[in-house]
């Protein structure tokens, strides 16, 4: 396993990076949140550390689970798992918080197949988003503050992209990446995209080979490619949102996807 920095570190660099400007209400509650309770100190279990019983509950429950897709019935039998081996860690916030902070935590431990399948339900939820006149956009930074419900759901769900995106596993950054292909709220920055484009691991590159940037190339001087490279190597994205320009201005569209 490639060597991470704690996810603590990374995971409030990677919130302060998106939401800098948004207001530090949102930090304020994460830094109360990770005060009281522990990922380090309390991991999800592995295979290996978990009861017959627990083994057999996980698989019931996804089974059972026929309303979500097999991605979502299989990660929450897992967040079930966890929430009986840690009963403590009901009492930190309410469910949905919960559970989107213990999915972080799955994939900033690099947990691979289901940090894929998370990423996998995230992106499938986004694409399907009905288009709405905003002028609200993901470059790596979001373009303005979420004003109402719709938006709010888009900053959640492109959060989570996002983050499961560091883990540097092939899907996720994958997914990143076809969210930016397919999604109308999607547009990285030439900065953020050659940074992901770059974020590989050693058997990626032996087996798959480096993803084409060619398309990105012109768009960034040699010297910012060898930076944004190398932030990929050290696996710094802070680095890079620190030294990009904000997101541009761009102009709403209708729903039927024409501009305004």
């Amino acid at each position: 396993m490639d060597k991470l920095p704690s996810w603590r570190v990374l995971f409030a660099a990677l919130i302060f990076a998106i939401f800098a400007g948004f207001g530090g209400h949102f930090a304020a509650s994460m830094r109360a949140e990770r005060a009281v309770w522990s990922f380090a100190e309390y991991p999800h279990p592995s295979h290996d550390e978990r009861t017959l019983e627990e083994r057999a509950r996980v698989e019931r429950l996804t089974k059972a689970n026929r309303q979500d897709d097999a991605c979502t019935a299989w990660a929450k039998a897992e967040f079930d798992l966890y929430q009986r081996r840690y009963p403590a860690f009901l009492e930190t916030s309410d469910l949905d918080e919960r559970f989107r902070r213990w999915k972080f935590h799955i994939a900033l431990d690099r947990r691979g197949p289901l940090t894929q399948c998370l990423s996998a339900a995230a992106v499938d939820t986004l694409i399907e988003l009905p288009t709405v006149p905003t002028d609200l956009y993901f470059c790596g930074r979001f373009s303005r503050r979420a004003a109402n419900a719709f938006e709010e759901k888009l900053v959640g769900l492109m959060e989570e992209l996002f983050v499961y995106a560091q883990s540097a596993i092939e899907g996720p950054v994958d997914t990143l990446l076809l969210a930016n292909e397919l999604s109308d709220y999607v547009e990285l920055s030439p900065d953020v995209a050659y940074y992901f484009h770059h974020l590989t691991t050693p058997i990626f590159l032996e087996e798959v080979g480096p993803r084409d940037t060619s398309h990105l190339d012109p768009l960034i001087s040699r010297e910012r490619r060898a930076f944004l490279r190398q932030a990929a190597e050290e696996r710094d994205l802070e680095a890079v949102l620190e030294t990009m320009p904000s997101c541009p201005l761009r102009l709403m569209k209708d729903p039927s996807g024409e501009r305004l």
